[in-house]
C-alpha cells in the first residue's frame, strides 16, 4: 500500500496528492500474527527498507495496540499503525489516550487508520452496531473527540451519541509528538460523497469502491490505476475538494 504522497491521475495528468511532491512510499500489512511475530516482522520490514508496518484490529483476536507497542519497541524509523480501527465500536477517549501514548513511545511514528469496519467480521455476534448510518455518525463524532482530546484540556463535546463535560485530569496522556496531531487515514468509499468528504478532511485516504453489486470492495479500476493513482471521476472530485478546502483555509 502507498503512504500519502502518491499521485492522483486526473484529467490533466498525474498530480501529487500534496504540494510537497512527496515520493510514493510502501507499507506492509500483517493481517494475522501474535505480538512476538508482529515485533519480529516489523523489525525485518524496517531492515529491508519498508516505510510503514500495519496490523489489523479485529473485534476479537490479538490486540492490535499490544502488537503495535511491541513493534514500536523493536524498531526506530518505520511508521506503524492499524489498518484499520473501526471507531464505531470503540470509546473515542480511550483511542485518544492509547494513540497519544503509543505515538510518544514510538517517537511520533504512529498512523491511525479508521473506517466503519466490515460488519461481516462478527460485529453482530458481539452486539456491536451494524447499522451503516449509525456507525457513520459514531465515526464522525469519534474523530471529533479524538482530535479534540489530542489538542489538550479542557475539552467539551455535545453530539448525538457522545457528550463530554468540561473536565481536567491531573494524569492525562501527553499530546501527540507533532503539532498535537497524529496522521489519520480514513476510508473513502467512492461514489459515496459523504464518505469521500469525511476522508478528505484528514491526512490520508484509504481508497475503496462499490462493486457492481453495490458492496464495498478494494480499490479497483473505477477509482484506482497503476501504482495506486486515482482516476477520474473520483480523482477529479478529490482534486476540486482539496483545492476548495485550501482556499477556505487561506
Amino acid at each position: 500500500m502507498g503512504i500519502p504522497g502518491a499521485a492522483i491521475q486526473g484529467e490533466s495528468g498525474t498530480i501529487p496528492v500534496n504540494s510537497g511532491g512527496s515520493t510514493l512510499r510502501f507499507g506492509f500489512v500483517m493481517p494475522v500474527g501474535d505480538a512476538r511475530q508482529v515485533m519480529a516482522a516489523a523489525a525485518q520490514a524496517e531492515a529491508h527498507g519498508w516505510d510503514g508496518f500495519f496490523v489489523s484490529e479485529p473485534v476479537w483476536g490479538v490486540d492490535a495496540w499490544v502488537s503495535m507497542t511491541a513493534a514500536a519497541l523493536a524498531t526506530s524509523s518505520i511508521r506503524i499503525g492499524t489498518l484499520l480501527s473501526p471507531l464505531s465500536r470503540m470509546r473515542p477517549w480511550q483511542v485518544a489516550a492509547k494513540s497519544a501514548t503509543l505515538d510518544h513511545l514510538s517517537g511520533g511514528r504512529l498512523i491511525l487508520s479508521v473506517g466503519l469496519g466490515a460488519t461481516d467480521s462478527v460485529f453482530g455476534s458481539f452486539g456491536e452496531v451494524t447499522d451503516v448510518r449509525r456507525r457513520a455518525e459514531l465515526l464522525d463524532e469519534s474523530l471529533d473527540i479524538v482530535t479534540g482530546l489530542w489538542r489538550g484540556q479542557p475539552f467539551t463535546y455535545a453530539g448525538k451519541h457522545y457528550r463530554i463535560d468540561e473536565s481536567t485530569f491531573p494524569h492525562k496522556p501527553p499530546v501527540p509528538v507533532h503539532d498535537a496531531r497524529i496522521p489519520i487515514w480514513v476510508v473513502g468509499l467512492w461514489p459515496n460523497r459523504r464518505s469521500m468528504a469525511r476522508a478528505v478532511r484528514y491526512q490520508g485516504i484509504i481508497a475503496s469502491v462499490r462493486n457492481e453489486r453495490g458492496e464495498p470492495g478494494t480499490c479497483g479500476l473505477q477509482m484506482c490505476g497503476p501504482s495506486g493513482s486515482l482516476r477520474a471521476p473520483a480523482s477529479t472530485w478529490l482534486l476540486k475538494e482539496k483545492a476548495m478546502r485550501r482556499r477556505v483555509a487561506a
